[in-house]
């Protein structure tokens, strides 16, 4: 019974690490290309879904 618990928290706290270091890595490569664009980019994909 402990294993289990012990192993599905293991799997969240995997998750929870792969997540921060996902939005980590999202946050460098915004601050590399610049916020600017970013947003250009993410409000023309914006665009093109509403069409």
């Amino acid at each position: 019974m402990t294993e289990d618990l012990d192993r599905e928290n293991g799997d969240r706290n995997a998750v929870r690490r792969v997540r921060k270091s996902a939005a980590w890595s999202a946050s460098v490569i915004a601050t590399a290309i610049g916020a600017s664009s970013v947003g250009e980019l993410t409000g023309a994909r914006q665009s093109s879904v509403s069409r």
